[in-house]
């Protein structure tokens, strides 16, 4: 019983709630659907054939802002995209990996229909760039 406790305490204290930081997102990240998103550090960014809800290839340039909540004020961190002229306007959630996607490496992602269907359109970064 003891030994259970302990394995349970590690297990809890080795999957604490681990947050990303902004730094970690400049860079290209890349869907296998052949989507790209650009995001400098200037809050810059450039979205090509990034498919929108309606599932239509979307290219513009925008701004970018890295948040630790959602639009609901859940505590969801998530990367905020808005076309500049305001009009397009897209959000990726941030995951990670571990058993409660907590930790890096991340990615960010869609739904795509139903959540609890956990149908997603994942994006990754590309690491091969220096």
């Amino acid at each position: 019983m003891r030994y259970l406790l302990l394995s349970l305490l590690l297990l809890l204290s080795s999957c604490t709630n681990k947050r990303p930081a902004f730094n970690y997102f400049v860079g290209t990240w890349e869907s296998k659907a052949g989507g790209q998103i650009v995001l400098n550090a200037d809050s810059s960014c450039i979205v090509q054939n990034v498919n929108d809800i309606s599932g239509a290839k979307k290219s513009f340039l925008g701004k970018w802002l890295f948040r630790m909540k959602d639009d609901l004020d859940e505590n969801r961190c998530n990367i905020s995209i808005r076309e500049d002229d305001g009009v397009e306007y897209m959000l990726f959630y941030i995951s990670g990996k571990g058993l409660f996607g907590n930790q890096a490496p991340w990615y960010l992602f869609q739904y795509i229909g139903d959540p609890d269907d956990f149908k997603k359109y994942e994006f990754n970064k590309n690491v091969t760039q220096y």
